[in-house]
């Protein structure tokens, strides 16, 4: 095929948005960006193996395959494409068998250390934290951004709202019981701080139940976010430039009761467009926590307001 690029993929864990847009397509695009290719037309063919690897959409269809297909139908348009060509080995799955060979003039593969978190796991274990994988990659994650505006026919660069300044309250963004927060303490003393600021909207969402578009507006209006860590904090990745974003994370990870599991911290501490912050959730309630809280957001919005 002339003026398109092949890129055979397999996805690890398609049923969470986090890993898909950071371990899977932030890769593909710092993969296309290598040669030049970012703006070629792109045929996606995801790579099922016969032997299904543990936490692949294969590995537990009855659990795992309708949540990949969701996943993949919602987000799959911020890369340019409708949805992945899937096939294993010999083309089964979807066409006629004509031949084992697909014949294109530019492909691109290999995805190694170009994910988010290299050869570590992204934030569970004492030793991904030995070494940051994204140092000097905050231009390819700003690029990156942009190239999933564009696909969505969406103006990236545009100023965010600075009246009234949006303070985006993410709510219930995971399915793990200890990082599915409300927010609800959190809420109560901000309106407490900040009194009758009509200059401030608290916006209150619980973001999978908006379209991608949405989503990435809610984003793009929001001087500050806050959420917890996990798949449920990739909204974040569409925060305009000098937005503050607070993340929410466990001190004890349950794969490593002695470490703190600050998910992604190696995408969000690099993601240089943003100023990133962290709270502990078991404190999170806290007097001390939640003052600290309150005025970290408001110096944040004061600093917003001086860069406009």
């Amino acid at each position: 095929m002339e003026d398109v690029t092949l890129i055979p993929w397999h996805c690890m864990n398609g049923m969470n948005v986090g890993h898909l847009l950071w371990d899977d397509f932030l890769p593909l695009y710092t993969l296309l960006g290598m040669f030049g290719l970012e703006q070629t037309k792109l045929f996606v063919v995801r790579h099922i193996l016969n032997e299904p690897l543990w936490a692949t959409c294969e590995f537990n269809p009855a659990r795992n395959k309708g949540k990949c297909d969701s996943t993949f139908k919602k987000w799959f348009k911020v890369m340019g494409v409708d949805a992945p060509f899937f096939t294993n080995q010999t083309l089964h799955e979807q066409v006629p068998v004509t031949s084992n060979y697909l014949c294109f003039d530019r492909a691109v593969a290999g995805l190694g250390l170009l994910t988010d978190h290299g050869d570590k796991l992204h934030g569970w274990a004492k030793e991904d934290y030995d070494i940051s994988n994204n140092i000097g990659r905050g231009r390819i994650m700003w690029d990156f951004r942009n190239f999933m505006f564009d696909n969505l026919k969406m103006d990236g660069l545009a100023q965010p709202k600075t009246n009234p300044r949006i303070i985006t309250v993410s709510r219930f963004s995971s399915n793990d019981p200890q990082r599915n927060l409300s927010f609800n303490k959190q809420v109560k003393v901000l309106k407490e701080r900040l009194g009758d600021d009509g200059d401030v909207v608290i916006n209150q969402v619980t973001l999978e139940e908006y379209s991608v578009e949405e989503q990435v507006k809610i984003a793009m209006e929001s001087s500050v976010m806050i959420t917890a860590v996990g798949g449920g904090a990739v909204t974040a990745t569409f925060l305009p430039k000098g937005a503050s974003l607070v993340l929410f994370f466990t001190k004890k990870s349950r794969h490593d009761k002695s470490t703190a599991a600050r998910l992604d911290w190696d995408y969000f501490n690099n993601a240089a467009y943003m100023r990133t912050h962290w709270f502990p959730i078991e404190e999170m309630d806290e007097d001390v926590s939640l003052d600290a809280f309150a005025n970290l957001v408001k110096h944040e919005l004061e600093i917003t307001s001086s860069h406009h």
